[in-house]
């Protein structure tokens, strides 16, 4: 699965919708299909912080899980 050219120009701008780099890296990692447990461990963080980028980019893309916003076009 590929994040959509919508959804990656959501991380450019500085507007209060734009994706932080740490968002978009969890995206990107959950466009690969991994596990929370397996983007913390690439990312060097504990499993649990991983739901807030989480979090932050489905409030952002207006969606209701990762998967969906790693392939929702904008």
């Amino acid at each position: 699965m590929a994040v959509s050219r919508g959804t990656a120009d959501k991380s450019e701008g500085s507007g209060k919708d734009a994706l932080s780099a740490r968002d978009l890296e969890v995206l990107l990692l959950t466009a690969r299909a991994m596990t929370n447990g397996q983007i913390a461990s690439c990312l060097n963080i504990l499993e649990g912080t991983v739901k807030r980028p989480l979090t932050t980019i489905n409030a952002k893309l207006g969606v209701s899980s990762g998967a969906y916003a790693a392939k929702r076009p904008l």
